[in-house]
């Protein structure tokens, strides 16, 4: 009878034991959808996941990133067609290269940049922001967070000023940068609205593939 008793100790034991461990791993595995382990920025930047977000940006299909139905959303006087979607190999750091062909000869360009561990990582937000900005950006007509959080700023392409240019920044600073350009468009401050709404829609749809690739942990 004693030995029964212990036995059932000791399988009551177990039992909690791999309870406690599901239960860890399930709080880490939510922890890291939702944050991927973000690089952050300064000496606080991490650089654990920083690969399986590139892996995921680059697997990841071009209409997931921007489609039809969010330019759709557009105002209707000022709607967009996309007529043709292009993806173009993956280059070093940059996993997501897609050209989107739109009606009256116009075109949008989705760059997305990422990180590796061996990245430089700036101090602050703001430091980020003037680095890329004073790389590719020239005139700045509109800087606006969007609902999801993500930070962009928008203007004129600083090597042409013919091209509308717009920079993407997530908040937790997961990936380095995703820009969009603008080609066709004969001034640039009339594209400010339709940017703001696929500014909007494209910040969200990163975040979303973000959010539900396939953490190791």
């Amino acid at each position: 009878m004693k030995n029964k008793k212990v036995i059932l100790s000791i399988f009551l034991l177990a039992i909690l034991v791999v309870g406690v461990g599901i239960v860890t791993l399930t709080i880490r595995n939510n922890t890291a959808l939702q944050n991927s382990e973000a690089a952050g920025f300064g000496s606080s930047a991490t650089t654990t996941n920083l690969r399986f977000v590139e892996r995921t940006l680059a697997f990841t299909a071009c209409p997931e990133f921007l489609s039809q139905k969010n330019l759709n959303t557009l105002p209707s006087n000022n709607r967009l067609t996309i007529t043709k979607i292009d993806s173009q190999p993956s280059q070093n750091l940059i996993p997501t290269i897609c050209s989107y062909s739109l009606s009256n000869n116009k075109q949008i360009v989705l760059t997305v940049h990422a990180y590796n561990k061996s990245s430089f990582i700036d101090k602050s937000q703001l430091d980020l922001f003037k680095r890329i900005n004073g790389l590719n950006l020239g005139r700045v007509i509109n800087d606006k967070v969007t609902t999801a959080g993500i930070h962009f700023f928008y203007g004129t392409d600083k090597a042409n000023s013919a091209i509308c240019r717009v920079n993407i920044y997530h908040p937790i600073n997961d990936f380095e940068y995703a820009t969009l350009t603008y080609s066709g468009f004969q001034n640039c401050n009339d594209l400010t609205t339709n940017n703001a709404i696929i500014s909007d829609a494209l910040g969200i749809n990163i975040s979303k593939i973000i959010a539900g690739y396939n953490s190791p942990f």
